[in-house]
């Protein structure tokens, strides 16, 4: 009976960072007061989910599972009840008439079953219809006047046949999601009165009752459950009784079974909160080993669950979550008067169907406004402050860079520092409230059948400083501040994580405030290997988002796995990032699906090319993605003619480099290869 874990699927990002989320830190939640919230560091309404109509038609499509979760279904698809004694007191003629060691079932194959969301109250109303509640041997009625009795009572609805009950009903489950104040989930279940559709039994005598053990009970017992005047006064006592209160009957035994697994959800919360401590991390990556926690709380709204509407196909259910994210400013940024407003756009509808009029069942939407409040709080907590070293990128990279091997970028630069020397980078970003928003949404136009989408990043007025180690100490050889494009590429990957991909840096706008480098110098080469060391050292293997909703629908006992179907810019202002999701039965068997084989082998190498004769024997038309040097993986590209052109910042680097492809099958995102 584990049936109220399906509601926590509405609550899937009230997970909290360690449960399916992985982002390649070494180190999520570290001890942290309760986050406070304020009306400027919470952005509300900036998180959507939801369970469409065509999620709920393809639950329901698993009906006997789904009513598993709710009852316990036996090896034969029978649901069993174990009724409490009950008296039904005096009726006419003051004949007392009571129950007791009753246990019922219904086949639940054969019943109807519906699953909708209703509102005022949001709730889920489990519908069932035609159940055929039949009598297990070994119940009996008993019977109080002047002296006891008893009888066995069996089935009277088709007597013989399979389909024989006592009983043919209708009822329903209502189970209203409510959130408290505190963010937690509260269910409010309710079974709704019987509709009762036929009802008649028999009296069957039992001496092995203990009213009927000895010669004169037994006689009183053989004469009331046989035919006669106090059989036919029994049965009408017992038949009014059973018409009118059977619902009190039945009702609590399903109230208190659904009652006991509720309780069980109501301990998890719908919100997570905590901090993101950069010193976690700071043994891997290059960020200020003193910059400031970031506090975080994703919360549900104040409105809760609520009904959303799909036209003709009917509701699903959707949940609205406010972003809070908060930190202190680090001494390295620099004073602003307050942060920029992050207000989201109008949500977008969820309506079960994607752009192309594909269904889908699941709908996850991330606004823009709550990235670009991460990324604020980022900033000013000094995580974006870098630095780092010839040895650091080094250890993080397993590439050597320094005055000699920067020299193709940097003529001269050897011979200035008299050999190959350390480097130090340092990165300063000097950002304004007016800048931002510094992250937006676009489609990636062709995705080859992969389910990708884009966040453009813009980062003006980057401060970049380079260094030597010159004469035994560090020397400042430039110094400026530059305009930085950066795409990202979130693409869906096996096993329905994301993936982001990361493209080369685009640099403009350069104004040099210090330069000591020679005049051959090409600085805008220089600084996109710059800006590339920074990004590859930070993101390394690349982020990895994991939904959790394998794991997650694994625990209902579903026989059902999701795959994610589409990701799309979303909502009226194009603000919202949509990951659209579907259920379908799950394969009888592992590893059943094709995984693409790379094949890759270098053309020529020029400094900041290669070109890669690559191949995906076995899959049809391919994409292909490649890194330097364990750095991020680039967006998927396709290879005209079987040739791949790379270009990268780092193969202005001399000496050996570490060139890695991996290939997905057009319209297959799970064959990506898992081997590079």
């Amino acid at each position: 009976m584990r049936w109220a874990r399906w509601i926590g699927l509405l609550a899937v990002l009230g997970a909290g960072c360690q449960d399916g989320l992985s982002l390649g830190l070494g180190g999520c939640l570290g001890e942290a007061p309760p986050f406070e919230t304020t009306p400027t560091n919470t952005v509300h309404h900036g998180v959507h989910a939801a369970v469409t109509a065509a999620g709920v038609d393809a639950l329901v499509a698993q009906r006997e599972a789904l009513v598993a979760l709710l009852l316990d279904v036996g090896p034969d698809g029978r649901v069993r009840l174990d009724l409490p004694m009950f008296d039904f007191g005096e009726g006419n003629g003051g004949l007392g008439v009571g129950v007791r060691d009753l246990a019922i079932g219904f086949d639940l194959r054969a019943v109807g079953l519906d699953v909708a969301f209703l509102p005022d109250p949001t709730r889920i109303r489990i519908s069932v219809t035609n159940a055929r509640f039949a009598l297990e041997p070994g119940g009996a009625v008993w019977v109080s006047v002047g002296g006891d009795v008893a009888c066995g009572l069996g089935n009277g609805v088709d007597v013989g046949l399979p389909t024989e009950a006592l009983a043919v009903a209708d009822f329903a489950i209502d189970v209203a999601l409510v959130v408290d104040e505190e963010g937690r989930f509260q269910a409010e279940v309710e079974v709704l009165p019987f509709t009762l559709h036929a009802l008649d039994f028999e009296l069957l005598y039992d001496p092995a009752l203990p009213e009927c053990a000895d010669g004169i009970t037994a006689a009183e017992c053989r004469v009331a459950c046989s035919a006669g005047d106090t059989f036919i006064e029994i049965v009408e006592a017992l038949y009014d009784a059973l018409r009118e209160r059977i619902d009190a009957l039945i009702q609590p035994v399903i109230q208190s079974t659904v009652d006991a697994f509720v309780r069980r959800l109501l301990d998890r919360p719908l919100f997570v909160e905590g901090a993101l401590h950069p010193r976690l991390v700071a043994d891997l990556l290059p960020t200020a080993v003193d910059a400031h926690p970031l506090g975080f709380r994703v919360a549900p709204s104040p409105e809760g669950f609520t009904v959303r509407s799909a036209g003709d196909d009917g509701d699903g259910v959707g949940l609205t979550l406010d972003v809070g994210l908060d930190a202190i400013d680090h001494p390295c940024v620099p004073p602003v008067d307050g942060p920029p407003p992050f207000t989201p756009g109008p949500a977008p509808v969820l309506s079960g169907y994607d752009h192309a009029g594909r269904p889908y069942h699941v709908g996850l939407s991330l606004s823009d406004a709550a990235l670009n409040r991460a990324l604020w709080v980022a900033y000013r907590a000094g995580v974006l402050c870098l630095a780092f070293d010839s040895d650091q990128v080094e250890a993080l990279l397993g590439q050597r860079i320094d005055t000699s091997t920067l020299s193709l970028v940097l003529p001269g630069l050897r011979e200035l520092a008299r050999g190959p020397r350390p480097i130090l980078l340092a990165i300063d970003p000097g950002f304004t409230a007016a800048d931002f928003p510094l992250a937006t949404f676009f489609d990636v136009a062709d995705d080859g059948g992969v389910p990708q989408a884009g966040i453009a990043l813009r980062l003006p007025r980057l401060g970049v400083s380079f260094y030597g180690f010159v004469e035994e100490r560090w020397t400042r050889l430039f110094q400026g501040r530059v305009s930085v494009q950066l795409g990202v590429t979130v693409q869906a990957g096996p096993d329905n994580t994301l993936l982001l991909s990361v493209d080369t840096p685009q640099v403009a706008d350069l104004v040099e405030t210090y330069d000591e480098l020679l005049e051959d110098a090409n600085l805008v080469q220089m600084l996109e290997l710059v800006i590339d060391l920074a990004t590859a050292t930070l993101l390394r293997d690349g982020l990895a988002l994991d939904l959790g909703l394998d794991g997650l629908l694994d625990g209902f006992g579903l026989p059902v796995a999701p795959r994610i179907e589409a990701l799309r810019v979303d909502g009226e202002r194009g603000d919202f990032l949509s990951v659209l999701t579907t259920i379908f039965p799950a394969p009888g068997g592992a590893g059943l699906g094709v995984v693409a084989e790379t094949e890759a082998a270098v053309i020529d190498v020029t400094p900041g090319e290669a070109r890669l004769a690559v191949a995906a024997p076995g899959v049809g038309p391919a994409r292909f993605q490649w890194r330097v040097d364990g750095g991020p993986w680039r967006p998927l590209r396709a290879a005209e003619d079987g040739v791949l052109v790379v270009r990268e910042p780092r193969l202005r680097v001399l000496g050996d480099h570490r060139l890695q492809v991996r290939a997905v099958a057009e319209d297959d995102f799970q064959s990506l290869d898992p081997r590079r």
